[in-house]
């Protein structure tokens, strides 16, 4: 990192301390103790971190990217209610990277996000609360 140290350094801590967050709510978090920061450059930081391999994007379906800290292959589950993102704790495949090549394309990576109810959304544990 040689650029906006400060900023990336900030950004990274949330994205330690808020788990798994999207852009805005990074932005949010860094934003309450450093309301200078703006939301593009919490956006250039993140979309640099990720494509330098610091922190990991997690490209959701149908929703924002999100961002996670650790950079080890793993999997994750996005909740279909909260679409909060977790870590899933099955070992990574790596044969999977190494697939003959299909129809012309190569495999040089994969990623695998599971999509459910996650155990707080879940109706048999929201007996009583409304939503």
């Amino acid at each position: 990192m040689k650029r906006n140290t400060f900023q990336r350094t900030l950004i990274t801590e949330a994205i330690h301390y808020l788990n798994h967050p999207c852009a805005d709510d990074v932005y949010a978090y860094v934003s309450k103790s450093h309301p200078s920061i703006s939301k593009a450059t919490v956006y250039r930081n993140l979309a640099k971190l990720a494509d330098d391999g610091h922190i990991l994007r997690i490209r959701v379906p149908n929703g924002a990217d999100h961002f996670d800290y650790q950079i080890h292959k793993h999997y994750h589950f996005h909740c279909d209610e909260c679409h909060q993102l977790f870590d899933i704790e099955i070992p990574y495949n790596e044969h999977f990277n190494k697939i003959n090549p299909v129809d012309g394309f190569i495999i040089n990576n994969h990623s695998l996000t599971f999509n459910g109810i996650c155990d707080k959304c879940h109706p048999s544990n929201n007996k009583g609360k409304k939503k």
